[in-house]
């Protein structure tokens, strides 16, 4: 779903605008932990961690004030030696499944200071992005039903032999085929 040329151009615009208004580096990634936009790169050591697969698991967000240190992070290659000094994860969800993550990191004691002194601000901003990610995976589902639709309904207008007329709301021919009549 996230990987969705459509969504992801707005995945990509999400990310962009989240890192540049928040001063972060951040990960989208989708419900099989593919990284699909953000700023965090191979440099950054991305790995897919015990929080993300909790994530995944539980659909709960969480807010890691101590990467390294939290109890999810045991068995994680960098515990107790993390170069993150705090992390904010949600999920992605569409109705009631989860479709992916965003997660935000701080690398600087700066960085950390004002994510936490802004915690409420920071899940708030996170969520509506979230939404809007959802928001955008729905619209191109509805999108894809639609055209199959229309598809669907082509196909069975070319197929009767008789005339039809179709109007819209306000009365204007929206498909017009004349009556033929087949040999045979």
């Amino acid at each position: 779903m996230l990987s969705n040329p459509m969504v992801l151009k707005t995945i990509q615009q999400v990310g962009k605008s989240i890192a540049s208004i928040l001063n972060v580096e951040i990960m989208i990634m989708d419900n099989k932990l593919n990284k699909l936009g953000g700023t965090v790169n191979n440099e950054k050591d991305y790995y897919i961690s015990n929080v993300y697969k909790y994530i995944m698991n539980t659909g709960e967000r969480i807010i890691i004030e101590n990467p390294g240190f939290h109890p999810l992070c045991k068995g994680c290659k960098k515990y107790m030696k993390c170069p993150e000094k705090a992390e904010f994860d949600f999920p992605i969800k569409l109705d009631d499944e989860i479709i992916g993550i965003l997660s935000i990191v701080g690398y600087t004691e700066e960085h950390k200071r004002i994510m936490l002194s802004r915690k409420e601000d920071y899940i708030n901003f996170l969520e509506v992005m979230c939404q809007m990610i959802s928001t955008k995976v729905s619209e191109v589902i509805t999108s894809e039903k639609l055209i199959v639709s229309a598809l669907q309904m082509t196909y069975i207008f070319n197929s009767i032999e008789e005339g039809i007329i179709a109007f819209n709301e306000k009365g204007a021919i929206t498909y017009y085929r004349p009556y033929f009549k087949t040999k045979g």
